[in-house]
């Protein structure tokens, strides 16, 4: 077992930048010649590679298995062909979201075709006090879940409009469950804005969300309120796919 909590430390290691074995043996405090052997094995496996540089490097055998997760999420699966008809009303990058560890995990993305884009991938993190995505989850998680969350927060201040206190967050998360949408007024990003909405599961459970994003570039946060009903009509007939059966969604 040890080997193979060892192998992970190097695969989440490599997840952020390119190391050679000697960088890895000294980030990880193990044996040169535990590592070579593991790098081997992964390697060989194709979790790894090794460059021209003799750097290593994540493999596509990751990527093969995260895609292959993907398809078996519900959420992802369920929303794809919804999140495109989104797409096509609004024109804007549409994602989907998922929370993790207090962060913000992106499952999906549909790409707007503005000459300038955001930078936003599959599988990125981002915070979530301070983003649609976020906000739209945090406002519908039970109580204890919440608070449990928040005293984890370290409010920092991304632009002029970030929220940076408890209780500034509580009153916009009580303002979001009233209206059954969340916004981001570049907020986390300046130039970027969006939309969000929550996706309730069969037993109620906030499990994911999904956003129509822009740019100020191309439009305001009032032009962006103009597709309201079509993301809250979205993320209902997602939840519906998922056995959520109530209606609150669609109120204003």
């Amino acid at each position: 077992m040890k080997t193979v909590s060892k192998a992970l430390e190097v695969i989440e290691l490599l997840s952020n930048e390119r190391l050679s074995s000697k960088e890895i043996a000294l980030k990880l405090s193990f044996h040169k010649s535990s590592v070579s052997r593991l790098l081997s094995t992964l390697a060989g496996k194709n979790f790894i590679k090794l460059d021209k540089d003799r750097k290593y490097g994540i493999g596509f055998a990751i990527f093969e298995i995260a895609n292959r997760f993907l398809k078996t999420v519900e959420p992802v699966s369920i929303a794809k062909s919804y999140l495109q008809k989104l797409y096509e009303k609004t024109k804007e990058s549409i994602h989907l979201g998922v929370i993790d560890r207090g962060e913000i995990v992106y499952l999906y993305k549909i790409e707007c075709e503005h000459p300038i884009r955001m930078y936003s991938r599959i599988g990125k993190r981002v915070i979530s006090y301070c983003t649609g995505l976020g906000k739209a989850i945090l406002a519908h998680l039970p109580e204890k879940e919440l608070d449990n969350l928040i005293q984890y927060i370290d409010f920092k201040k991304f632009t002029k409009n970030t929220i940076t206190s408890r209780d500034k967050l509580i009153l916009e998360l009580k303002k979001i469950r009233e209206e059954g949408i969340a916004y981001d007024n570049e907020e986390h990003e300046e130039g970027i804005i969006c939309i969000a909405c929550p996706i309730f599961n069969f037993y109620g459970e906030v499990i994911a969300s999904a956003s129509v994003t822009a740019m100020t570039k191309y439009k305001s946060i009032d032009d962006l309120k103009e597709f309201r009903n079509y993301l809250k009509e979205t993320a209902l007939k997602i939840s519906r796919e998922l056995g959520y059966c109530e209606r609150h969604i669609l109120e204003t």
